[in-house]
């Protein structure tokens, strides 16, 4: 069966937002989708933008937004909006 996988991380406001992609050959499209609490009100989207560009297959993606100190982040919703794009 054909399977995909990718992963990437980068700098975004000061902090670092990491994407993990997974794929696995699959009769319909299904998504399995991961994100932080800070991240979590872009599911909507980003189920939509998965299904736009899958037609088919099993779909994982886990997205973080790495902070230290426990220190809370203010998400920048366009640029994270056109990263999910580029996906």
């Amino acid at each position: 069966s054909m399977t995909g996988f990718g992963t990437a991380s980068g700098a975004v406001g000061g902090r670092r937002l990491a994407v993990e992609l997974r794929s696995v050959n699959h009769r319909f499209f299904t998504a399995g989708i991961r994100l932080t609490p800070d991240l979590s009100r872009f599911e909507w989207e980003v189920r939509e933008l998965l299904k736009k560009g899958v037609v088919r297959g099993h779909v994982t993606l886990v997205a973080r937004y790495e902070t230290t100190d426990g220190e809370r982040v203010a998400i920048d919703e366009k640029r994270f909006t056109a990263y999910v794009a580029l996906l």
